[in-house]
């Protein structure tokens, strides 16, 4: 550290600059415009998709996943992430969803609908059966560019006017499905036996109903069973293994049937 004598010669040799205090360029930059251009990739991607047993990502789960990228990696906190993300105009925002009808005639429907609204406007009544309570689409979220949220398609199959009884009914079902499992586990029967994938492909058919699922949405609720910890626990307390049984079993069906 220079001393005050220093200053005061310096200070007569070049002025007012001796006082500027020169500050360094701080620390350096530990990621590339390539590795920017792939957190935010990655961000503005469902987690399904690179294989995490999530529908969403936290700041958390975003920054430990891109410790692990295959081929590279990258490390960066938490808050320089909320930043990056910030300044690259991504943030956290719900989802759209809309609905489209699969009635054939439903374009013939609406032309006379709007036939009779234009033409006997003092004539046009409406009139509509009392239906489900709980039809309207939940939002989910996601990151996204600001303004631009993802937009999803809601289903509008039979499971939106499920009754109380075919809930009940199907929740039965998978229970009875997950003692059948736990049995075959017990037996020593291999995760790729014919009975095994019975059990996996009445499950994904099941799940086709609610809504449609990719063959790497459904692995990812295999890798769920064992890495989700509610999951794994609700699994291992009817058997030990159970967990990891499944996944194996999910995973031989997702690759064998679903591709």
């Amino acid at each position: 550290m220079p001393s005050r004598l220093d200053v005061i010669h310096r200070f007569n040799e070049v002025g007012l600059a001796r006082l500027d205090p020169r500050w360094a360029g701080g620390r350096p930059r530990l990621l590339g415009p390539d590795d920017e251009v792939l957190v935010v990739r990655t961000a503005t991607t469902r987690p399904a998709e690179p294989g995490q047993p999530f529908t969403r990502w936290s700041i958390r789960k975003l920054t430990a996943h891109l410790r692990k990228v295959h081929g590279r990696v990258i490390r960066i906190g938490r808050e320089a992430l909320r930043s990056l993300l910030a300044g690259r105009g991504v943030t956290f925002q719900r989802t759209k969803t809309w609905k489209e009808s699969t009635d054939p005639e439903r374009d013939a429907e609406l032309d006379r609908i709007e036939h009779v609204l234009e033409r006997f406007p003092d004539r046009t009544f409406a009139f509509d059966e009392f239906g489900p309570l709980g039809i309207r689409p939940t939002a989910g979220s996601a990151w996204a560019e600001r303004g631009r949220p993802e937009r999803l398609p809601a289903t509008d199959r039979r499971t939106a006017t499920m009754d109380a009884a075919e809930l009940e009914a199907g929740q039965r079902e998978r229970t009875a499905g997950m003692i059948r499992l736990a049995e075959l586990l017990a037996a020593g029967t291999p995760a790729s036996a014919d009975s095994v994938q019975a059990e996996i492909d009445a499950r994904y058919r099941w799940l086709a109903e609610l809504h449609p699922v990719t063959p790497e949405e459904f692995r990812a609720m295999g890798l769920g069973c064992v890495q989700n910890p509610s999951w794994r626990a609700a699994y291992e307390a009817v058997t030990p293994g159970l967990a990891e049984y499944q996944h194996t079993a999910i995973e031989f069906y997702a690759t064998t049937r679903l591709v």
